[in-house]
């Protein structure tokens, strides 16, 4: 995504969070899935580049900087201290997101 170019990803762990819908996921147990949506990529230009455009969006969601607070607000939160606005905004976001 850091170039803009299409993203063929597996559906588990966080990668579906991360990618959005920035990304064609597949089942990493079906190599048949993983090959179609290969083949989708490879044939379909027009999803390559709308992709494309999504996945330099959804990088600026992602920042390095962004997970360091969000963590910095969950530690903070398991210590109980008191919270910002933002960073209760943050918890509810990655608590709605599991």
């Amino acid at each position: 995504m850091q170039f803009g170019v299409p993203i063929a990803a597996s559906n588990t762990s966080c990668i579906p969070e991360v990618v959005g819908d920035a990304a064609l996921l597949f089942d990493q147990e079906d190599p048949e899935a993983i090959a179609a949506v290969i083949q989708r990529l490879w044939n379909d230009e027009a999803l390559r580049r709308d992709l494309s455009a999504k996945a330099l969006v959804q990088r600026r969601a992602n920042t390095w900087d962004d997970a360091a607070q969000t963590f910095i607000a969950a530690y903070r939160y398991c210590a109980g201290h008191n919270l910002s606005a933002e960073e209760r905004s943050r918890i509810e976001r990655g608590l709605a997101a599991w």
